[in-house]
């Protein structure tokens, strides 16, 4: 703890200020190394007095463990975890983001009604910690109807086929079919276009729907280079007002 010291504006013989206490635990919480900081005071014989300060060092994440019954490989739920990263510093404050990033997951891969419930098992030394997530994924989504209107009868029977119209709905499988979709109105020269998934649940539990793909192709330009004969007049209307 010796590079913290400096942080500890308190020195040998000084008269005792509860302020200067205050700073040094401010300087010291803004390390973010530590979880707890405590300062004591005791009274020696001499009338001297002794001030402590107990830090409680945060503990580094030894891994991230996943249990009940998850419906995706451990390597998937890590990657999508960034807020806790094996062997980062523990923060509490940050264990909801991190249940967030993994619900982000399900919906992604078609679990809407995943249960997460997380639990910190600490080392008995305190320096460690692993992370556990207890997981009941639910149902999958399942497609009832799928509906997709392309406002180009050229297209629309390609487009179409990007989206699996029965089976379990998979958003990421979607956003992959939405990505070819603008794909091809680029390559037939559309600028600007409007894709919409609309999804429809059927239940509570959201464990069926029906989904209606809009597709407004956008707006079709031609560019072509006319050669500058047809501008020299209006170059040299600007030459003569701007030099002249």
């Amino acid at each position: 703890l010796l590079p913290y010291r400096p942080l500890v504006v308190l020195r040998n013989g000084e008269k005792y200020r509860y302020r200067d206490v205050r700073r040094s635990i401010e300087n010291l919480n803004r390390t973010g190394v530590f979880a707890g900081i405590e300062a004591k005071v005791q009274v020696r014989r001499d009338g001297l007095l002794d001030v402590l300060f107990i830090l409680q060092a945060k503990p580094r994440i030894r891994a991230l463990e996943f249990t009940g019954r998850p419906p995706l490989g451990a390597k998937d739920m890590r990657a999508a975890i960034y807020s806790l990263r094996q062997g980062k510093l523990f923060e509490e404050s940050l264990l909801p983001k991190a249940l967030e990033e993994l619900q982000s997951l399900f919906k992604s891969r078609g679990y809407f009604n995943a249960q997460v419930s997380p639990r910190v098992l600490l080392d008995p030394k305190r320096s460690v910690c692993t992370i556990q997530f207890l997981i009941a994924p639910g149902r999958i989504a399942r497609i009832r109807r799928l509906q997709v209107d392309v406002d180009d009868p050229r297209l629309s029977g390609t487009i179409r086929g990007y989206f699996r119209a029965q089976g379990a709905y998979i958003p990421a499988e979607f956003a992959l079919g939405t990505e070819k979709a603008r794909r091809l109105l680029k390559k037939n020269l559309y600028h600007f276009p409007d894709i919409k998934v609309q999804e429809d649940f059927l239940d509570a539990g959201r464990t069926a729907l029906d989904l209606t793909v809009t597709v407004v192709c956008g707006y079709r330009y031609h560019f072509a280079f006319l050669g500058m004969s047809s501008r020299m007049p209006l170059l040299a209307d600007v030459w003569e007002r701007q030099v002249v």
